[in-house]
């Protein structure tokens, strides 16, 4: 997620909550969540960046075309599949869900520097394309 600010680029890196057992860990990241049934993909973007930061006013949602997967651990092992979506947003965030306890917004380079993501070339790469 980026916002654009006095012609500055900034991206939103939120601390996970280390306390929190299915979504352990001290990292930064960015919004995540699961597709609910019937719902489409950039529907399920904008709601879980509404319910983990606030944010209302989305400018734009570009699907990357680009996805993982992994195995979820926490209620037993199960596949996870992520889809990676840039999101342009105005404004701030309101207020943290209870997946994360602080958020920064960073420039390019300390976003990339900072956040958890397993290939850092692949991520320095996909944000090139576009910034």
């Amino acid at each position: 997620m980026y916002r654009k600010e006095k012609d500055e680029t900034q991206f939103l890196a939120l601390r996970n909550n280390s306390t929190n057992t299915v979504h352990g860990g001290d990292y930064y990241f960015v919004v995540t969540g699961g597709v609910e049934n019937g719902e489409e993909l950039q529907a399920a973007v904008k709601r879980e960046i509404e319910e983990e930061t606030g944010i209302k006013n989305i400018l734009n949602v570009t699907d990357l075309n680009k996805s993982c997967e992994y195995t979820c651990a926490g209620e037993g092992d199960f596949l996870c599949r992520e889809a990676y979506f840039l999101v342009e947003i105005t404004g701030e965030v309101l207020h943290l869900n209870e997946e994360n306890v602080e958020y920064q917004w960073l420039e390019k380079s300390d976003f990339v520097d900072l956040i958890a993501w397993n290939d850092k070339k692949e991520l320095q790469l996909i944000l090139n394309n576009f910034f």
